[in-house]
């Protein structure tokens, strides 16, 4: 079966005045993902059918289409590697609330909550092969290829910091390569591999290259902040996993690298504690200046993001 008005709703109030330019490329990649949302089996079908409420603002295929239409011209491709990178996107959100044991997830109820972990693990997979079978279908070997290698880069940085928990001698630089792979490998995808099925020039592709390698540190280190001192009800996702998972992230890096010895002790017995204590590490960390020192780092991401953009005209 195939949907051809699939009940989706895209918060045009609330979505950036850039949409505008892909509305119809957009709603062809939200047609797109719900028809491979799809199962005859009514077993699995509740579950699956479930996973569309893991869809957000749909940033990612918004970058790769935007990328398209500022070097070239949209074509076919650029909404089938839409497709594919946003189901790529929603098969690491379900593995990532697994991980997480996370509750909640825009605004409702996780996967794993409601139907365990094995489910949504598999569930995952079938995701994930369902990217790949996109990939196959489209006959571009390269793209397919790059989506694969992002694929791998996302989970050995998910690896690299699982492996990682506890380890509070952890480096920003350390820190850094992680997000690098978990986060802003994808972002890189998108906007590369829209210009490029765009035929854009390679300098045209390195810019939008380095814009959006900026972009993705910048996102993930906002993201690590609100983990800390954000709100669930304004997040609509489950809070202070970082810290309850003992994940080493920017704010506490920093902290622990210029506290002193009875600080250090302080901020680890907190992290420590069997359900932690996020009200007062976020003090520490406020008082410390060093939750402001990672939003400047983010903020510092984010211009040299729009840097790179400048030189495309305002008409392209």
């Amino acid at each position: 079966m195939t949907i051809e008005n699939p009940q989706i709703k895209p918060n045009s109030t609330q979505d950036p005045y850039f949409y505008n330019l892909i509305t119809s490329e957009l709603q062809e990649v939200r047609i797109n993902i719900a028809n491979a949302l799809q199962s005859d089996d009514c077993l699995t079908g509740e579950i699956i059918e479930y996973a569309k409420n893991y869809q957000g603002k749909m940033l990612r295929p918004a970058l790769l289409l935007l990328a398209g239409k500022t070097c070239g011209q949209i074509a076919d491709k650029h909404i089938q590697f839409a497709t594919a990178i946003e189901l790529l996107h929603l098969a690491t959100l379900i593995h990532d609330d697994v991980l997480d044991q996370a509750n909640m997830r825009r605004n409702s109820t996780t996967i794993s909550q409601l139907w365990g972990n094995e489910p949504s693990v598999l569930l995952g997979d079938y995701i994930l092969s369902r990217v790949f079978c996109i990939c196959n279908d489209s006959g571009d070997i390269k793209a397919a290829s790059k989506i694969s290698k992002t694929a791998q880069l996302i989970c050995q940085g998910e690896l690299t910091q699982c492996l990682n928990r506890d380890n509070w001698k952890m480096t920003e630089a350390d820190y850094m390569e992680i997000i690098e792979k978990k986060t802003a490998s994808l972002y890189q995808l998108c906007t590369t591999l829209g210009a490029t099925l765009a035929g854009g020039r390679e300098d045209e592709i390195s810019a939008m290259q380095e814009y959006s390698q900026h972009l993705g540190r910048a996102f993930q280190i906002v993201d690590d902040i609100l983990d800390i001192n954000g709100r669930e009800e304004h997040a609509g996702k489950t809070l202070g996993t970082d810290l309850r998972q003992y994940k080493p992230t920017l704010p506490v890096i920093h902290y622990l690298h210029h506290a002193d010895k009875d600080e250090k002790d302080a901020l680890l017995r907190l992290l420590r504690e069997p359900k932690g204590n996020r009200r007062k590490i976020k003090s520490l960390l406020t008082e410390s200046c060093s939750l402001q020192y990672a939003h400047r780092r983010a903020e510092a991401f984010s211009r040299e993001a729009k840097q790179k953009l400048e030189k495309f005209s305002r008409s392209s």
